[in-house]
């Protein structure tokens, strides 16, 4: 694979951090998150504004359109909340400044990876843990995947369910994996340590066919799931992939899978960009794009030609390959 070192095109987003971005299924909209605690929608061909979605009380880490249907949105902050958004519903009377209209949401699951507080009330000043990734699931359309910061479990939700997503009960999902950012620890005879903690999960991304999904852990692995079979062990050996110059140890960084499933992508903290081949043995050499961004990048999501990426340094760069080289 060979990626251009300069990007396609480069606009503003809004003036925050921006730590989220992705693309729905026509590569013709580009979604944001911020710090700001707001989601911005950009048309790819103009760099317009084309709305803005704003009820989370922290920032907004991770954002995903539906694969059919580009006008349903989640997202999911570090208030501990995931949202679905409907971009045909204009439910606030607000404006922005460049016409813009403000949507508010359809369903909030509330508390999504509140583990700890389960049947107890939360100390006053006791942050809840961060929802970190979400994901529509491509098995059943009404279902989403969810990880948080809190530990390595992936969550399965299934939006039909709206009586367990009341602020006055836990919400209860449909299945979740085990921690195997502890269990790996646990097998591999290091854990004499009694200080080694539980390490979140960043992002995660899944197959076409739903059957296999990845996270990108804060112990700078990627790991393989059964997607089929969540809260099942795996009966083999599934791929996960590392690399001595990976340090992919913050939350804000991201995970991305081409389009036909052959590639996975990574963000870092260093602002480089490693892409992995699946096709290849779980041990073989990324692709490396060293200084894609000044600082780290936070948002990631493959196009169909190429990626796009957002970064700490407020730019948001769309990126475009060739896969005609040679791939070892």
């Amino acid at each position: 694979m060979y990626i251009d070192q300069l990007p396609i095109t480069t606009f503003q987003g809004i003036q925050n951090g921006i730590f989220a971005l992705a693309f729905s299924g026509s590569d013709k909209i580009l979604g944001t998150g911020s710090g700001a605690q707001i989601s911005e929608i950009f048309d790819i061909e103009t760099g317009n504004c084309l709305g803005r979605l704003q009820d989370h009380k922290g920032t907004v880490k991770t954002i995903e359109f539906h694969p059919d249907h580009h006008h349903l949105i989640l997202t999911g902050s570090r208030d501990g909340s995931i949202k679905l958004w409907d971009l045909r519903i204009i439910s606030s009377n607000l404006i922005s400044h460049d016409g813009s209209p403000f949507h508010s949401p359809v369903i909030t699951i509330k508390n999504a990876h509140d583990e700890k507080f389960i049947g107890k009330k939360r100390r006053k000043g006791v942050n809840l843990p961060s929802v970190s990734s979400v994901l529509w699931s491509r098995i059943r359309d009404h279902q989403l995947y969810s990880a948080g910061s809190s530990n390595g479990v992936v969550k399965l939700w299934d939006i039909r369910k709206k009586t367990p997503f009341s602020s006055k009960a836990h919400p209860l999902p449909l299945e979740e994996t085990i921690d195997q950012t502890q269990t790996d620890f646990e097998e591999s005879g290091e854990n004499e340590n009694p200080t080694q903690r539980p390490h979140g999960i960043s992002s995660l991304v899944t197959s076409q066919d739903g059957a296999r999904l990845y996270t990108l852990g804060t112990d700078s692995v990627i790991r393989t799931h059964d997607g089929l079979h969540l809260s099942r062990p795996p009966t083999h050996q599934l791929s996960s992939y590392k690399h001595p110059q990976m340090i992919s140890t913050s939350l804000y960084l991201k995970l991305s899978i081409s389009q036909d499933d052959r590639f996975l992508a990574n963000s870092t903290s260093t602002g480089q960009i490693f892409i992995w081949d699946t096709s290849a043995l779980s041990n073989s050499d990324p692709v490396i794009l060293d200084n894609a961004h000044s600082k780290e990048i936070c948002g990631l999501d493959f196009w169909n030609n190429g990626l796009g990426s957002c970064s700490d340094d407020s730019d948001i760069k769309i990126w475009s390959y060739s896969d005609t080289q040679f791939l070892s």
